[in-house]
């Protein structure tokens, strides 16, 4: 039965009763409402390897992180963090985290991040970094961006120096050796990308500069991303400049726990992936030639130079040697070096005390 109440300009009210032969209802659901403040999105783990040599670092590396999420009224606050490890045994890690903004108008977030990176190179440096950056994503665009400042001491010796040889500079007798040494750069990158085919796969391209220790790159990069499963992120990429040349990398990283997986379905889920970011530091290999001169009781061993297939001035060095013994008369120096294949043609040379010939 019912019983149908209500006057004019007033909503319908139904009551309705059991028919014959139906038990009445007991007790109604009740729908309990979520508490205020900021709700946890959940957290997820992720183990990943990338094999490639990436602006001056040599190996590939594995990594181990941890991505948290908290859910605000208008997005999501999170914190990240990784631990790394190269084929040299090479540890590094990465701290940091960032803000989320989700417009369900347009269907798009923005976002804003900051880390501290920390980064050891093959030859056993160790170099950090604070870095920050703003991303924004669509349904079929995404955009990224990040600026990289190294801290500290940005020059350091990478090993032992080379094998020393005798040489000359200027009127000095010099003991001369290369030493190779690790640059961390400063730097700034930028990548546009483009989903494929309404799919979970993503092209895109970009622009970096690099600088430090006297030299500075500007190079092109492209990638493609792509999800093999609600777990599983695929990754490979190009990159060429002048400094660190041409490279490719490629990367896999596997993903626990979260909400049904990690693939993301819309731009809303994309919210819950770490930031697309480069985590080591870029380390540049610089090679200086170092000369030490000789000294004899405490005084540098100087020469002076004769050779008649010489040309210059006539100033006894190596770039502008004497042209004959003449010439060289009177020379000051310790030894008067005489070299190879030269003609001396009735010329005579009366070496001072303690000079050598």
């Amino acid at each position: 039965k019912s019983r149908d109440e209500g006057g004019p300009g007033e909503p319908l009210v139904r009551e309705s009763f059991p028919f014959p032969g139906e038990e009445p209802p007991t007790e109604l659901p009740q729908i309990e409402e979520e508490p205020g403040g900021p709700e946890p999105l959940g957290g997820h783990l992720r183990a990943g390897y990338l094999e490639g040599n990436l602006f001056g670092q040599d190996s590939g590396f594995g990594s181990l992180g941890l991505f948290r999420p908290w859910m605000l009224d208008d997005g999501l606050v999170f914190v990240d963090g990784q631990v790394t490890m190269g084929h040299f045994a090479n540890v590094g890690g990465n701290l940091g985290g960032g803000r989320r903004w989700y417009h369900p108008q347009r269907d798009w977030f923005f976002g804003l991040h900051s880390f501290f990176d920390v980064d050891t190179t093959s030859a056993g440096n160790t170099f950090t970094q604070l870095s920050s950056g703003l991303e924004w994503w669509s349904d079929r665009w995404k955009l990224q961006a990040d600026a990289y400042v190294p801290l500290g001491s940005l020059t350091r010796a990478a090993g032992g120096a080379g094998p020393e040889n005798l040489g000359f500079a200027d009127h000095h007798l010099v003991l001369q050796r290369e030493q190779s040494f690790d640059v961390a750069m400063t730097g700034l990158d930028m990548t546009l990308s483009r989903r494929l085919c309404d799919q979970n796969l993503w092209i895109g391209g970009g622009w970096y500069h690099y600088q430090g220790g006297g030299e500075q790159t500007y190079g092109v990069k492209g990638a493609l991303d792509g999800w093999l499963a609600d777990n599983v992120l695929l990754q490979v990429g190009v990159s060429d400049d002048p400094l660190f040349g041409s490279n490719c990398f490629g990367a896999v990283t596997l993903f626990y726990g979260g909400p049904r997986g990690l693939s993301p379905s819309n731009v809303l889920q994309s919210m819950r992936l770490p930031v697309d970011r480069r985590s080591q530091i870029a380390v540049a290999r610089q090679t200086v030639r170092q000369s030490e001169a000789l000294t004899q009781g405490g005084q540098p061993i100087t020469v002076t130079h004769v050779n008649d297939q010489g040309a210059g001035l006539g100033q006894g060095t190596q770039e502008q040697p004497y042209g004959s013994l003449t010439d060289a008369a009177g020379a000051k120096t310790d030894i008067v070096y005489l070299h190879a294949d030269t003609v001396f043609d009735g010329q005579r040379y009366t070496a001072a005390p303690g000079q050598r010939v």
